[in-house]
């Protein structure tokens, strides 16, 4: 090879390296946005969770203190 093909060459070479470099900054970006919302998910159902968690806990003690009233109700005898 002439030294012309080979300055052609490695220049060629350079390009595509610079543009591999750039497609992986750009997938480093995307990976780190992705990681950001899995991250904003994780924290969203969390928060889902313990809402969850609390209403569950709200309706339980609305059935007791229904069945408890029931029970009084029907001890008293207006039931």
């Amino acid at each position: 090879m002439t030294v012309e093909e080979l300055t052609q060459r490695v220049l060629d070479l350079t390009e595509r390296v610079a543009k591999l470099e750039a497609l992986i900054e750009q997938h480093q970006r995307t990976f780190e946005n992705i990681e950001r919302r899995f991250e904003r998910l994780e924290v969203s159902i969390e928060e889902l969770r313990r809402d969850v968690d609390r209403k569950l806990d709200r309706f339980f003690w609305l059935w007791v203190s229904t069945v408890a009233a029931g029970i009084a109700l029907r001890v008293l005898g207006l039931l």
